[in-house]
């Protein structure tokens, strides 16, 4: 038999499921990445059988939460319709909300030094951004710069705790990114 195993909105949605996490991911944070599954197991107060109902292993505790977190955000983001005139600042509006009301995990994210997060992210809207920045084929290094800047603002805003009183700020930043970038980067163009 097959045990499922990670974290879906399903899952969370039983009650015992999410208590039991929840204890989990304390116990995790509270131990680091170099522990074991005893110690967490006696930190939650839980079986050690039960955190491979909830993770395959210890290591994968992070990438459960990832995998959840970046299914949510599509969701999310696909419910921007395609014709909005203003689609990249409604998009990065809707990514920036979508980290504050997720603040808990994405400042795990950052306490693990996992940001890769904001470049998945990035990387699912690019189709959308791509097209409102009107940029050519050609343009896979240009897009890759001006990812690394987005990520690194959205980086510099969780050293802050994800303040949501920055939010129009950090919006701002991304979008004059965004709008200067075909001009600025031009010369990356492949």
């Amino acid at each position: 038999m097959v045990v499922a195993t990670g974290i879906t909105e399903k899952r969370l949605a039983n009650k015992r499921f999410r208590k039991t996490e929840e204890n989990i991911l304390k116990a995790f944070l509270a131990e680091g990445l170099f522990t074991n599954a005893n110690t967490i197991a006696r930190k939650a107060g839980i079986a050690r059988s039960t955190i491979y109902h909830h993770h395959h292993t210890i290591r994968d505790i992070i990438p459960d939460y990832e995998k959840f977190i970046l299914n949510k955000y599509r969701c999310i983001i696909h419910e921007i319709p395609k014709t909005n005139l203003f689609l990249s600042r409604s998009i990065y509006f809707k990514t920036l909300c979508f980290i504050v009301a997720n603040r808990q995990t994405f400042q795990i994210f950052t306490h693990y030094e996992n940001n890769k997060i904001f470049y998945k992210m990035i990387f699912e809207i690019s189709p959308q951004i791509k097209d409102s920045m009107k940029l050519p084929k050609n343009s896979e290094t240009l897009f890759s710069v001006y990812t690394s800047e987005v990520a690194n603002v959205i980086e510099n805003w969780a050293q802050n705790g994800f303040n949501e009183s920055e939010l129009d700020k950090v919006l701002n930043k991304i979008m004059f990114l965004t709008d200067s970038a075909r001009t600025r980067l031009a010369p990356l163009l492949d």
